[in-house]
């Protein structure tokens, strides 16, 4: 199924209501505590970016621009002029206010095609096929996108993170569905990522108010991970998420008409 013009005004008119609406949970603006770095899993980037990267108003605008306000700002499309504001609950200092911005990286697209995630696929565990999903199809994105996608905590503020980030469920998904019953309850993976890569982000090591409900003694990830859903829904387990069949996420995804 692909989505009409009309579909797609008014998905991105949703998101526009979001972004301009008043915050419900204290938190005013996204943030992402993880790896975050990849667009869309393309066997072309012209062919399959086109609808989704474009000036009119049914796309997300295109590439960002330098301007007097910061550089490679958007000023096209139902985003543009956008301006981000950081929060400062992570420790993250370095600027305040800041505009929505793109800086597009041909060769990153290149390592985000079909290629890389056929090499994914075939991983044999979760551990395996996350490391594989997170350094190519996911990393190859952000960077492909740069600008605010580029920065791993700003990153949710580019409204393609969460195409992104739904697209690479779907990759899960299907390397799920390959074998579902061992695959349902393969976890594994650090907690916390190695102090290197914390500093390097500027990410700030979780606070004992998240480390004593998260439902793990060490910092290895089990089923019983408590996932902090910022009380918009009680919190979940990962258990409680594993497979996108159940009662609670009820979702499918479906393969677009060529």
């Amino acid at each position: 199924h692909t989505l009409e013009n009309q579909e797609k005004s008014d998905y991105l008119q949703a998101v526009k209501c979001l972004f301009e609406s008043p915050a419900k949970t204290g938190i005013k603006e996204p943030s992402f505590l993880g790896t975050a770095s990849s667009f869309v899993s393309t066997k072309s980037f012209s062919k399959r970016s086109a609808d989704t990267l474009g000036s009119d108003e049914f796309s997300f605008g295109t590439n960002g621009v330098n301007t007097t306000q910061g550089t490679n700002c958007v000023i096209d499309g139902p985003f543009a002029n956008t301006t981000l504001r950081m929060d400062q609950v992570y420790g993250i200092d370095y600027y305040d206010e800041y505009c929505l911005s793109r800086e597009f990286n041909q060769t990153a697209f290149t390592f985000a095609n079909q290629s890389y995630v056929d090499e994914c696929y075939v991983k044999e565990t979760y551990n395996e096929a996350n490391f594989c999903y997170v350094d190519s199809p996911h990393s190859c994105g952000h960077l492909a996108t740069g600008g605010t996608m580029e920065n791993q905590n700003a990153s949710p503020g580019d409204p393609i993170f969460f195409l992104h980030h739904a697209n690479l469920d779907r990759l899960w998904w299907d390397w799920q569905l390959a074998n579902l019953s061992s695959r349902l309850t393969d976890m594994s993976g650090q907690l916390i990522p190695p102090t290197f890569i914390m500093e390097q982000n500027r990410w700030l090591t979780p606070s004992a108010a998240y480390l004593d409900y998260d439902g793990d003694a060490g910092n290895d990830t089990t089923l019983n991970h408590v996932l902090w859903m910022a009380e918009i829904i009680p919190n979940k387990t990962i258990a409680d998420v594993m497979d996108l069949r159940s009662e609670l996420l009820c979702t499918e995804y479906i393969v677009a008409e060529k």
